[in-house]
C-alpha cells in the first residue's frame, strides 16, 4: 500500500492453499494484511471449485465487494452461487463477518459466545402467485426466533416474529404491483435482554401469475429452417417471456431467448439458439429430419442477495423465476 506499512492482497497462488482452505495471512514481509482487494477475484478462476473455506484474520479491515467471484459452474455447467460452496472462517465483529453477512455467505465465528447470533442466510428461489409471496431461509442454530421485515416507504417495517422452528414466511398482504423488499434477523433472548444478528441480505421479488403463457402459435419454416413463436402478451411490467429449444440428442435446454412483454401480439422468428458448455457459448441451428421441443415460459427477476448501500440497492445475485411452461414439438 502507498503508506509503506501495510499490504492489500491482489493475487494468490496454489501455495496459499492448505487442503480445501485458503488462509489469508496476517502479515506479509512483516507488514499487516489489511485489505482483500477486488483484483483478488482473478485468482479464484483457477481454484474456485476446490476451495471450501476462506479463513480471514482480524487484521483484514477492508474487503472489497468484488474480491471473490459471484458465480462458478458445476460439472453439469449450471451456475452455482459462490457463497453456497464456500464458508468464511472469521472472528466476530470483524470486516470478514460483516462481509459474510452482507453477501449471504456461510460463515463460522471462531470466538462466538452463547449470546452471539449468526446472520440469517436467505435461501434461493421463491413461490409466488398474483397476490402472494413465499420465501425461505436456512435455520440458524441456537436461536429463539426470527423477525421478518418488509421495506415500506424506505424504512424497514416489522411483519412478524417467528419461532426458531420456522424458516419461511408467506406474505399475503404484499404489494401486488411493485417490488417487495424483505429482510430477516435472528434473535436470542437471555434474561431481560434480546441479542440480534446482523441484517440478512435483501430479497427483492414481485408477484406474478404463474400460469402458462397464452401462446397463439408455434410454427416452423422447413425451407428456412426457422421457428416462429407468437404470444398474446399482457403488457405486465417486469414479466417477460422466455423461449428455449431442447437439443434432441442430449435433452438439454438452450439459453433462453427473451421476449419483452407488451400488450397485444408478440412474435419472434429465429434460426439459431445457443448453449453454454465448459464456460463457452456455442450456437446451434435446426437440422432437417429431427424433432425439437420448444418451451415458452413467463419469467421475472428475483434478487436473492441484494444489499442496501447509502439508500441505493446493490442487487447481488439475480435469478429468473419462471411460471408454468407451454411446450410444443416441431419437426423439420
Amino acid at each position: 500500500n502507498p503508506d509503506g506499512k501495510s499490504v492489500s492482497l491482489i493475487q494468490f497462488s496454489d501455495k496459499a492453499l492448505s487442503a480445501n482452505t485458503l488462509k489469508i495471512p496476517t502479515k506479509l514481509d512483516s507488514m499487516p494484511v489489511t485489505c482483500m482487494a477486488e483484483d483478488l477475484s482473478g485468482s479464484f478462476d483457477h481454484y474456485d471449485k476446490q476451495i471450501k473455506v476462506v479463513d480471514i484474520p482480524k487484521s483484514v479491515t477492508s474487503i472489497e465487494r468484488g474480491c471473490m467471484p459471484m458465480y462458478v459452474r458445476d460439472k453439469a455447467n449450471r451456475f452455482i452461487y459462490f457463497a453456497d460452496i464456500v464458508t468464511i472462517a472469521c472472528n466476530k465483529k470483524t470486516a470478514a463477518e460483516t462481509f459474510a453477512a452482507e453477501n449471504n455467505y456461510k460463515y463460522n465465528v471462531k470466538d462466538a459466545t452463547k449470546t452471539y447470533v449468526h446472520a440469517v442466510r436467505l435461501a434461493k428461489g421463491v413461490s409466488v402467485s398474483k397476490s402472494r409471496i413465499k420465501f425461505k431461509w436456512y435455520k440458524v442454530k441456537n436461536v429463539d426466533g426470527y423477525r421478518v421485515y418488509r421495506m415500506v416507504n424506505g424504512k424497514w417495517k416489522k411483519l412478524i416474529d417467528l419461532d426458531a422452528g420456522t424458516n419461511f414466511y408467506k406474505d399475503t398482504a404484499c404489494d401486488t404491483q411493485n417490488d417487495n423488499f424483505y429482510m430477516v434477523r435472528a434473535f436470542v433472548k437471555s434474561g431481560s435482554k434480546t441479542y440480534w444478528s446482523k441484517k440478512s441480505t435483501i430479497k427483492i421479488v414481485n408477484c406474478m401469475d404463474t400460469k402458462a403463457p397464452d401462446v397463439k402459435e408455434i410454427s416452423c419454416d422447413k425451407n428456412e429452417y426457422s421457428v416462429t413463436v407468437t404470444i398474446n402478451g399482457d403488457g405486465e411490467r417486469g414479466k417477460n417471456y422466455y423461449i428455449q429449444v431442447q437439443d434432441p440428442e442430449s435433452g438439454s435446454w438452450s439459453e433462453p431467448i427473451k421476449l419483452y412483454n407488451s400488450a397485444g401480439e408478440i412474435s419472434e422468428n429465429f434460426r439459431e439458439f445457443s448453449f453454454i458448455y465448459n464456460d463457452k457459448e456455442y450456437t446451434d441451428e435446426f437440422i432437417g429430419g429431427k424433432k425439437y421441443k420448444i418451451r415458452v415460459r413467463r419469467g421475472m427477476s428475483v434478487y436473492d442477495s441484494a444489499t442496501l448501500d447509502s439508500n441505493s440497492i446493490y442487487c447481488g445475485m439475480e435469478q429468473l423465476h419462471y411460471g408454468k411452461a407451454y411446450v410444443k414439438t416441431v419437426e423439420f
